[in-house]
C-alpha cells in the first residue's frame, strides 16, 4: 500500500499503528482505519480462512484495560447488547462508540455492520464470548439484509 495514496491503522495502546510500521496483518475481530486519497483500486489481502466457530465453541473477543478498537469477527451484523448480555460476569464494559463521518465524531451505537467496527471500553482486561447464535438475534430476532449475500467460495467470502 502506498502512504501518499492509503494508509491503514488500528488503534492500540493509546496510538494508531500503521500497517508496514507495528502493523504487518489484519486480524479477526479487530478494527482498522483505513483512508484513501482517491480510488486505490483493488486491494489484495490474501487468502480468508473460514471462520471455525459454531454453537460449542464461540469467538473469543479479548479487550485490554482502556480503549480498544474492535471489529466484527463475523460475516453477518451483530449487536453490542447482545454480546454483553451474553458475558454477565464480564462487568466495566462500555457502549459501543461508532464513528459518525457526518458529525467527525464518535456516536454511541449497538449495531457492529457486516465489516463493521468501533470502540469499546474496558476497566479491565477481559475476555468476551461472541457466539454465533448472534446472527439470529440482531435486529430484534430477525436478520435485515443491507448488504448482498456471501457465500464461501475455496476459503474466501463472494456476495453474490
Amino acid at each position: 500500500m502506498i502512504r501518499s495514496r492509503a494508509r491503514l491503522a488500528h488503534y492500540q495502546d493509546g496510538a494508531n499503528i500503521e500497517y508496514g510500521d507495528k502493523l504487518n496483518k489484519i486480524e479477526r475481530g479487530l478494527g482498522y482505519w483505513f483512508n484513501a486519497k482517491g480510488s486505490v483500486g483493488s486491494i489484495k489481502t490474501g487468502e480468508a480462512v473460514a471462520p471455525k466457530n459454531d454453537s460449542s465453541t464461540p469467538y473469543t473477543l479479548s479487550l485490554v484495560e482502556g480503549w480498544n478498537q474492535i471489529g466484527n469477527p463475523f460475516p453477518f451484523a451483530i449487536d453490542w447488547s447482545d454480546v454483553l448480555a451474553d458475558n454477565p460476569p464480564a462487568s466495566g464494559i462500555s457502549s459501543l462508540k461508532i464513528y459518525s463521518t457526518d458529525k467527525q465524531n464518535f456516536d454511541d451505537g449497538n449495531k457492529i455492520a457486516l465489516f463493521g467496527g468501533g470502540f469499546v471500553h474496558a476497566d479491565n482486561a477481559v475476555s468476551l464470548n461472541l457466539n454465533v447464535s448472534l446472527k439470529s438475534r440482531a435486529d430484534g430476532n430477525r436478520i435485515q439484509r443491507t448488504t448482498p449475500d456471501l457465500v464461501m467460495i475455496h476459503g474466501s467470502y463472494h456476495s453474490h
